[in-house]
């Protein structure tokens, strides 16, 4: 049989199947798509190539050899029920066990938390004394720096007021001549 354009209902029809279950099974496919002139999609199809076997109902999907051939004994569901219970026990204190775990755990993650607080504070406490600090070590040098500066000026002023005193106190004109002679 040669290749055709079919509408999705008109695969779901021929198939047995809904429409959405066609559709998908043509995206599954990769078969090509083309828009017809009453805006719905053909898909170019040949139906002896493409087999369509719809899934059995979900009651007949197990294999043969799943399905139970006699009814289970009551010993067995009492074995199985006990070993359910033992199983439970067993999970429950193990959840038991681990909530008081992650108790610990919280206690622990809020105290470390409490004494991160309290670190931070001190060391922002500490930064601001260093900076404190730097701010009066910087006062100190500029402070140091004026100092030394007036200590040449002082002496550069001494240095002149000598000099000066020296040229007041020598003597002049004629009497420096006399008194070099004597």
């Amino acid at each position: 049989m040669a290749e055709r354009l079919m509408t999705y209902a008109e695969l779901a029809e021929v198939w047995g199947v809904s429409k959405e279950a066609a559709r998908k099974k043509v995206e599954g496919l990769r078969l090509p798509k083309q828009m017809g002139n009453d805006g719905r999609a053909r898909v170019m199809i040949d139906l002896t190539e493409v087999q369509h076997e719809p899934m059995k109902p979900r009651s007949d999907r197990r294999p043969d050899g799943d399905q139970p051939e006699t009814p289970p004994d009551v010993a067995d569901l009492r074995r199985l029920a006990s070993t359910l219970e033992t199983e439970v026990e067993r999970i429950t204190a193990l959840a038991t066990s681990n909530r008081a775990d992650y108790e610990r755990e919280r206690d622990r993650a809020d105290t470390l938390v409490t004494e991160l607080s309290a670190i931070r504070a001190a060391l922002e406490a500490a930064l601001v004394e260093r900076d404190a600090e730097r701010a009066r070590r910087a006062q100190v040098e500029v402070l140091t720096a004026l100092m030394e500066a007036e200590r040449r000026r002082a002496e550069e002023l001494r240095i002149e007021r000598d000099r000066w005193q020296e040229e007041a106190t020598r003597p002049r004109g004629l009497l420096a001549l006399f008194r070099r002679r004597a």
